[in-house]
């Protein structure tokens, strides 16, 4: 499976995860996330980061973000994404989603970056 199809995959998982956290919670028990979490063998935490992720990116700007491919061909990963989810505002994703390719920002780059912007705005 190419990392795209990974991607993908983790998106589609996050879709059916978000409509288990918010559509259907009076006919699902509290403890969902951690009896999915066995089944698919993630913890109960990555799985509502998946759905988090669908929460904030509509299917367009996740293949937006997707598209983009560094100078080695690389895509963003799943982590960068799950970082970007905690971004206000799909104008300032993509800018961060744009320099993470052209800049081959790791995650640990992309949330100190993230935490300066922050406090920029908040000052």
């Amino acid at each position: 499976m190419c990392a795209v199809d990974e991607l993908r995959g983790r998106y589609e998982l996050g879709q059916f995860l978000h409509r288990v956290r918010y559509d259907a919670m009076e006919d699902i028990p509290f403890d969902a996330f951690e009896g999915l979490g066995r089944i698919f063998g993630m913890h109960p935490s990555a799985l509502r980061r998946c759905a988090r992720v669908t929460e904030v990116f509509t299917a367009d700007e996740f293949e937006a973000v997707l598209a983009l491919r560094d100078a080695r061909g690389l895509v963003v990963t799943w982590s960068h994404f799950e970082m970007l989810a905690l971004v206000r505002g799909r104008e300032a994703r993509l800018r961060l989603a744009n320099q993470i390719v052209a800049e081959r920002l790791s995650v640990r780059d992309l949330a100190a970056r993230i935490r300066r912007n922050r406090k920029r705005s908040a000052a």
